[in-house]
């Protein structure tokens, strides 16, 4: 599909001679900050014609891959944009060239978090005992699950190459075992892979005791008793995990950076953004999120901290810009865009998971406009 020309201007409407809905994302910026009048900003969605609720909501649309989308209006006259489908067919929909970022968090097709994620089955035997079957949460080693992981990724990573302008930056996590697989998988699309980021924390240790299985061989029990004595402290190869890595790369440049800066407003790094009053490094320590930041009923097994997602777009995008991300999830990466001053888009397959983002950024949403009418009251 062909991107339509803007001038920046950032709206949701029917087209009275098409009959499509086209959706302005965020308006396109020089490397000033100003808006661009000549840069595709623009979606156009084919269907039905689309009725919006009072509630926001827009009808869903006659299109098998968009089930329901929802619209944000944000501060700065930004906008954001969460629809509930596949994100491949989604992702064909957006114009090329027209995402500053991409950050997400694709399955990480460790016990059934593949393609084919069912969160009430997954949420069900890890909430019991942190197992998924009768191995820990991302446990069951089978190197199918990397071969699966990249030839799903591939074709996704292709399109979220696509639509990132020259020089804009790919941040994927992953999960340590399978980081590398996610990590070809970006560079078989045409990512040049700059580096790789580690978000850490404390984990939970998930190494097995063998004495369990010592106890069940047929050996008389004194060579039992002997046996495990004799692996006193000895467990699965498996030490405590400390480290998610994230997967840095880059849609190749047009031109020089500074060229590619001046063009797109995208490529480089503000490394005036701290960590802890510290250079930004490639290492990130942050506690998991507790309830208070996941909000109510949030269940996503996987849900990243605010600090860390906050940190990355501040590095990687200025003011006004959009935020993709195909694997939304719970809405973290929206949520934090909406915080720093960004625009979104958002894909999510998981119903439930729509209904746990729309909540979250809604709430982050009247957060910030009662903070900036705070401001503004001074």
């Amino acid at each position: 599909m062909e991107p339509k020309q803007n001038s920046g201007k950032r709206d949701a409407r029917e087209t009275e001679s098409t009959g499509k809905l086209v959706i302005s994302l965020a308006a396109p910026r020089t490397a000033s900050g100003s808006v661009a009048a000549t840069a595709p900003a623009v979606y156009a969605l084919p269907g039905a014609d689309p009725v919006l609720a009072k509630s926001g909501i827009y009808a869903p649309i006659t299109l098998p891959v968009i089930e329901r989308q929802w619209r944000f209006e944000l501060t700065a006259g930004l906008a954001g944009v969460l629809e509930h489908g596949e994100c491949l067919p989604l992702l064909k929909l957006l114009p090329a060239n027209s995402v500053d970022l991409v950050l997400t968090d694709p399955p990480y097709f460790l016990d059934g978090m593949d393609g084919a994620w069912n969160r009430k089955t997954l949420g069900a035997s890890a909430q019991r005992a942190q197992v998924i079957g009768s191995m820990p949460v991302g446990m069951k080693f089978d190197p199918k699950q990397g071969v699966e992981l990249q030839k799903f990724l591939e074709p996704i990573f292709l399109e979220c190459l696509r639509v990132l302008k020259p020089g804009g930056i790919f941040l994927s996590f992953s999960q340590a075992r399978l980081y590398h697989r996610c990590a070809i998988a970006a560079e078989n699309a045409g990512f040049e892979i700059r580096d790789m980021f580690g978000w850490t924390y404390e984990g939970q240790p998930k190494a097995f005791s063998q004495d369990h299985f010592v106890r069940k061989m047929n050996i008389p029990e004194r060579e039992k008793a002997a046996l495990i004595q004799t692996l006193q402290g000895r467990k699965t190869p498996q030490l405590k995990p400390m480290i998610e890595p994230i997967v840095f790369g880059q849609k190749p440049k047009d031109g020089t950076f500074v060229q590619n800066w001046i063009k797109h407003g995208v490529g480089l790094a503000d490394t005036s953004q701290t960590w802890d009053g510290k250079f930004p490094g490639a290492l990130m320590n942050s506690p998991k999120p507790g309830n208070a930041e996941k909000g109510d009923g949030n269940d996503h097994l996987t849900v990243k901290p605010q600090k860390v997602l906050r940190h990355l777009i501040r590095i990687f995008t200025q003011p006004g810009a959009l935020v993709l991300d195909p694997f939304l999830g719970s809405g973290s990466s929206a949520v934090a865009a909406v915080c720093e001053g960004r625009g979104f888009i958002g894909f999510e397959r998981d119903a439930e998971h729509c209904q746990i983002s729309k909540r979250r950024i809604e709430a982050q949403i009247a957060l910030e406009t009662q903070n900036q009418k705070s401001i503004k009251s001074r």
